[in-house]
């Protein structure tokens, strides 16, 4: 029945997002993943144990991350796709094409990055990284509250500056093609 469940779940969610396969497809891909998951966890956790592996252990999490964002990750190539033949093209590409100069070249910032975008990037992917390490130490609101007053209030000030500086809203900023106007 949970399998049952997901996979409507999982089926209507792609439904919701658009009316292209790319989306039906995109929904059934999480389900899957997630129902592949539930299903082998037995199996996986006799692995770990085989192999004298931790749950605990800061690489096992590591790798835990990495290996869910890459899924995630090529779910959303899934749903960014404009139909099932493109994002099964860009699927081939991603092993047929392999070229590690791009990253180094400049090549990237043919295809609508600036160096600034990428600085923007980076900061926000480390200031999420900090602050979730923070957070599974001791609890990062905590450690936010547990402050003087004058520092709480900076870091809560600077949080909002933050949004506001890296947001999305600017003088081009065009809310209506947001992916729901539609519905």
């Amino acid at each position: 029945p949970a399998y049952i469940a997901l996979f409507i779940l999982w089926l209507c969610n792609g439904v919701w997002h658009g009316d292209g396969l790319q989306y039906i497809a995109f929904g059934l891909y999480h389900g899957t993943l997630i129902m592949l998951g539930m299903s082998f966890e037995p199996l996986f956790a006799k692995g770990r144990a085989w192999a004298h592996i931790k749950g605990s252990e800061w690489w096992w999490k590591l790798f835990c991350v990495l290996r869910t964002f890459a899924f995630v990750c090529y779910g959303e190539l899934i749903f960014r796709s404009s139909s099932l033949a493109d994002a099964w093209g860009m699927t081939k590409q991603l092993f047929a094409a392999w070229n590690p100069e791009v990253l180094a070249n400049g090549f990237l910032f043919t295809l609508g990055l600036d160096v600034p975008d990428v600085v923007v990037g980076l900061l926000a992917i480390g200031v999420l990284l900090v602050s979730e390490l923070c957070d599974r130490q001791n609890g990062l609101r905590t450690w936010v509250y547990t402050r003087a007053l004058p520092l709480r209030w900076g870091i809560l000030l600077g949080g909002i500056a933050a949004v506001v500086l890296f947001g999305i809203y600017g003088p081009s900023y065009d809310p209506t093609p947001f992916i729901y106007f539609k519905f």
